[in-house]
């Protein structure tokens, strides 16, 4: 299949192939003296869930945040796999100041992706699929939305399918267009 006649998958970064999360709440628990775990995270917003909002900010502006992350689970075989039959596009909102270190992440991890898109508004990057875990991304964009699982989205029913992992994905994928 050539290469314009590929579906088009994007997908986000941080939450889904990148884990922002554990270090953020690191942070967040070494600067305020809290245990807060992922599974009381049940809003997207960390600062509609957490009481200290400048500890919550400030962790974003750290140097390297974005250029040190782990890969989220088997995130690197299941893309590659992928990226043999799709034409995969990273879509991230990363902020402005850390788009350095976001691709050189995206260099180092998945060398194979080579569209990568700095965007608020994702539905404005054209795909045939959306993989996201921000609700508000999912609600706007056009095409196939699906919703990759964490506590904090667990009840919004804003996605035509739900992943628990990359694997999941990977199996619905090929369900569709296998």
């Amino acid at each position: 299949m050539g290469v314009d006649s590929m579906r088009v998958l994007n997908i986000d970064i941080d939450g889904v192939v990148a884990d922002l999360l554990t270090p953020w709440l690191d942070y967040y628990n070494s600067r305020t003296g809290e245990s807060i775990k992922k599974s009381d995270i049940t809003c997207w917003d960390l600062e509609d869930c957490l009481q200290h909002k400048e500890v919550i900010r400030e962790f974003l502006y750290l140097p390297g945040v974005y250029r040190n992350l782990e890969v989220i689970g088997n995130a690197k075989k299941v893309l590659k796999e992928l990226n043999k039959d799709f034409k995969l596009q990273f879509v991230t909102a990363t902020p402005h100041h850390a788009r350095d270190d976001r691709l050189y992440w995206v260099q180092k991890h998945f060398p194979y992706i080579k569209d990568i898109y700095f965007a608020e508004d994702k539905s404005t990057i054209k795909a045939d699929l959306l993989l996201d875990d921000r609700p508000k991304n999912l609600i706007s964009f056009p095409g196939i939305k699906v919703c990759f699982d964490h506590e904090y989205n667990k009840n919004v029913p804003v996605a035509h399918y739900r992943v628990k992992d990359i694997e999941e994905f990977f199996r619905l994928v090929y369900r569709f267009w296998g």
